[in-house]
């Protein structure tokens, strides 16, 4: 059965989504990272493909907080590869799937303000929060 849930159920540029990873979308299952990022990766790419945003992976988060990055500077030195050819101040917005306890929610940081605003959307209602 192992070899049946890892079969390629569909890929699309670099990504790929398995069986497995499609069973999550059943009623009752949790999505997984490889869901989350075909999902945006395709939407960016389909409806937004000229727009000036960056997308982080959903591993990005989770690198940058790990056990081990004890303080910012250690978290940046586990990210700061991911970024190296985004140019990312020049990006008008990014974009970084969050999963904390089992629960996905977006992180949206515009840096073309004159300062960087955060708005943390959750799929709960009334659970969006700006903070400037």
């Amino acid at each position: 059965m192992a070899a049946v849930d890892d079969e390629v159920a569909f890929s699309w540029s670099a990504l790929r989504v398995t069986r497995r990873d499609l069973a999550c979308l059943e009623e009752g299952n949790m999505l997984n990272d490889a869901v989350v990022d075909f999902f945006l990766q395709l939407m960016m790419s389909q409806l937004l493909p000229n727009c000036d945003i960056h997308l982080f992976s959903t591993h990005f988060y989770t690198r940058l907080t790990a056990a081990q990055a004890v303080n910012g500077e250690v978290g940046w030195e586990n990210v700061k590869g991911w970024t190296k050819k985004a140019s990312l101040f020049s990006r008008k917005l990014a974009i970084v799937p969050v999963n904390l306890e089992m629960h996905w929610w977006l992180a949206l940081i515009r840096l073309d303000a004159p300062r960087p605003t955060l708005c943390l959307l959750d799929s709960l209602p009334g659970e969006v929060q700006w903070n400037v």
